[in-house]
């Protein structure tokens, strides 16, 4: 990427976290010498474009970009999975619904199926968003401040 592209990256993170975009030439810099410092981010200038360098992730920076893409991939694939055996349950218990039958048949193949394994992959999907958006507060209230404070103030180092 360019120096320009992170400068905008970082104007539209600027922007959803409603920070002042009076000074964001500077905290962009300061934040990508950061990640440059860190090692999340290789530099590479050329003496014919000077001043415009470009960068690219280090094996680290990919490394922690790829954790974060695998974590939201297992989740969006575990609650599909979930979603697609409700969808079964579900099929099969309208299907032995329009079978008709006696008392048993129904307790049997209709209710206890949504009862039992449609609800409980219910709960489960509900406790798994509810441990994730309680991670999630726990995140941003450890870091924002920090980082609102840090950004604010135009020292962008975690």
């Amino acid at each position: 990427m360019s120096e320009g592209e992170l400068v905008d990256a970082f104007r539209h993170v600027s922007d959803a976290f409603e920070q002042t975009s009076e000074t964001i030439g500077v905290r962009a810099n300061n934040a990508i010498n950061d990640m440059v410092r860190q090692r999340l981010l290789n530099r590479f200038t050329s003496e014919q474009a000077e001043g415009n360098a470009i960068y690219r992730l280090t094996p680290l920076g990919i490394g922690i970009t790829d954790y974060y893409i695998r974590q939201r991939e297992f989740s969006t694939l575990r609650l599909s999975m979930q979603l697609s055996i409700v969808a079964g349950e579900l099929k099969r218990a309208a299907d032995a619904a329009e079978e008709g039958g006696d008392e048993f048949h129904w307790h049997r193949n209709v209710y206890a199926p949504l009862k039992y394994s449609v609800a409980e992959i219910f709960d489960s999907i509900d406790l798994t968003q509810r441990l994730m958006d309680e991670q999630q507060q726990q995140v941003k209230g450890r870091y924002c401040p920090v980082a609102e404070q840090r950004l604010a103030g135009g020292d962008f180092q975690l």
